[in-house]
């Protein structure tokens, strides 16, 4: 994509999700060519969706710095991917906060599965809503974060609460490994 941009007079090059907030408006869609760096996964196609109160999660929404008035959206179809967030990282970071992000966008826009490609994921805790599906690749692994608080479930319900007099949606989850590995938790205290 070649249009002039507000600050600079030019678009970066390529374009990545890392960058993508200084892309241009103007021509209304842009293709990105990764996230942090080229074919590593973050590709695809961004449309400008003009709001009052632009999203910024790092994946499915960018905020523009060239203008105010907007953000630029990821077409997915169906399948939000992990990959579109830049994940996975290292085997020890907590990525709680971007599969939240994943959890969010895909509720917001009603896609009703998230992939996540082969690697370890460390969560905390993250809400969801009803159904969803998350899927793995062969050798996707949810591992509960260390030194977990009391109480403290890696997914949970709560904040999305299912009301209606039909059951709610079944949440999904396939070909994923999960890891709340007893040693990296520590001794019982009453509550785990």
């Amino acid at each position: 994509m070649s249009c002039k941009s507000g600050k600079s007079g030019k678009d970066p090059s390529p374009v990545l999700v890392s960058n993508l907030h200084q892309v241009n408006p103007d021509k209304g869609q842009v293709q990105v060519e990764g996230y942090r760096k080229l074919r590593d996964g973050g590709e695809g196609m961004f449309y400008w969706r003009q709001t009052r109160q632009p999203l910024n999660d790092g994946g499915m929404y960018v905020a523009s710095s060239v203008r105010n008035n907007g953000m630029w959206v990821r077409h997915v179809g169906k399948v939000i991917q992990s990959r579109h967030y830049g994940l996975p990282l290292g085997m020890d970071e907590d990525v709680s906060q971007r599969v939240q992000a994943m959890i969010t966008a895909a509720d917001r826009e009603r896609i009703p599965e998230i992939f996540f490609s082969k690697g370890v994921y460390v969560l905390n805790t993250v809400t969801m809503g009803p159904g969803i599906h998350f899927r793995g690749e062969e050798g996707s692994i949810l591992k509960k974060k260390a030194r977990a608080k009391k109480f403290d479930r890696m997914f949970t319900t709560q904040g999305l609460r299912y009301y209606g007099k039909e059951d709610s949606p079944a949440i999904r989850f396939s070909n994923l490994v999960f890891d709340g590995s007893l040693d990296a938790q520590g001794p019982y205290q009453n509550y785990e």
